[in-house]
């Protein structure tokens, strides 16, 4: 079965949220009130993870904590990362066979 697209936003929820800002009128995104030029590419990813998930930024110790948990949990099962080593460099990597 085929699912019909649907232009711009149509169908999408919008709600509150205490994660998220968006001013349009000044063109501004804010995460948990840091407006988002103000964290990216200055704040490491890890840092604005824990911002996102606990609502504030990380002190150093926090953030070496948090850091270590994320790295942990960063492994891929043997079984996948062979089947990733044997795919052309090439393969997209949404691509998928047909009737499979």
């Amino acid at each position: 079965m085929e699912t019909a697209w649907k232009a711009g936003l149509e169908d999408v929820i919008a709600a509150r949220s205490a994660i998220c800002q968006v001013d349009g009128a000044a063109g501004r995104l804010y995460y948990r009130g840091y407006e988002i030029g103000d964290v990216a590419g200055s704040v490491p990813f890890e840092d604005v993870t824990a911002l996102l998930w606990h609502g504030a930024l990380p002190s150093a110790a926090e953030a070496a904590g948090f850091t270590s948990r994320l790295e942990a949990a960063r492994g891929l099962p043997a079984a996948v990362a062979d089947l990733l080593q044997t795919l052309p460099r090439d393969t997209h990597p949404l691509g998928r066979r047909s009737g499979s």
